[in-house]
């Protein structure tokens, strides 16, 4: 079998019989003839079967960009369209190329064109990701620690205690063995950069939090803090103040315990049921509410 190279290197006619296209002319009316075309690495087949009526369009290889891309700040991403386009036209203005490099967010496309004449066009999203921070902050109940932690544009998280231990929790909680004061630093990274802060933390005393509430009262009592879950029952003591109801609440501000009624100036409340972490107890009068900070363990 012959092959006439008609269109391209990659493309050429054969006639199904096995003849020489020469003789194909011959009886080109009673024969089906085939076209085979390599377009950026994919072959297609087109069949003709009156060809006398006009050569069909060949069915032109998708150009494929690809998955949308992220780059980091001062970063630079290649856009491949693939070769053996016969042409190709982007959408930052540039022709006459397979790829182009970009550093700036935004929605990129190219439209090329196959050695017949068909077109395909495609597009991709290029997003930028920001640097991270770091930022945290903290609660001591004697030599238990709850961190709180404040970064932003971060996906991992490692900390250092200062004591020779580490966590990558994003909030942990720590027991130190001894008390005192400790350099803690929490490093905070995504695939741009990681970037690390470190603050002196002192266990033995119990740091409110400030703006957790409204009303005139702070002299709200919940004791042990922190609460071991086995125990499950967190003692309230409001003295000579009085609380028409309370309950808890999560980090978000969920309500995770139902609301219980408050008579007289000792109550409890049991979270036995709750999953260790950080909660809010908060107490609610006609005037306003007050929100304690507590620390429930295993």
């Amino acid at each position: 079998m012959k092959t006439f190279n008609a269109i391209s290197q990659s493309a050429s006619f054969r006639n199904i019989n096995g003849r020489a296209l020469f003789r194909t002319f011959i009886v080109l009316l009673q024969v089906t003839l085939f076209i085979f075309a390599k377009v950026n690495g994919q072959v297609t087949k087109a069949q003709i079967k009156n060809p006398t009526g006009g050569y069909p369009s060949l069915a032109v290889a998708a150009v494929k960009l690809g998955p949308d891309k992220i780059i980091c700040p001062g970063d630079s991403v290649k856009l491949d369209a693939g070769k053996g386009f016969a042409s190709y036209q982007w959408s930052t203005g540039a022709t006459g190329t397979s790829f182009i490099w970009v550093s700036s967010p935004g929605l990129y496309w190219v439209l090329v064109k196959d050695p017949l004449g068909n077109m395909s066009k495609d597009d991709i999203n290029v997003t930028q990701m920001a640097y991270p921070t770091a930022s945290f902050t903290d609660t001591a109940s004697s030599n238990m620690v709850a961190f709180f932690n404040n970064s932003a544009n971060a996906t991992v998280f490692t900390w250092d205690f200062g004591d020779g231990t580490s966590s990558n929790q994003a909030n942990p909680i720590h027991q130190y063995a001894t008390l005192g004061t400790y350099a803690v630093c929490l490093t905070s990274a995504n695939q741009c950069k990681a970037v690390t802060i470190c603050n002196p933390v002192s266990t033995g005393v119990l740091k409110k939090n400030e703006g957790q509430g409204q009303g005139p009262n702070r002299s709200l009592s919940i004791y042990p803090n922190p609460l071991s879950r086995k125990s499950g029952v967190l003692n309230v003591e409001t003295g000579d103040k009085e609380f028409d109801s309370m309950q808890v609440l999560n980090q978000l501000g969920q309500a995770v315990t139902q609301t219980k009624s408050l008579n007289g100036s000792f109550s409890q409340i049991n979270v036995s049921n709750l999953t260790p972490g950080i909660y809010f107890l908060q107490l609610t009068t006609r005037q306003g509410f007050e929100t304690h900070r507590f620390i429930l363990t295993n």
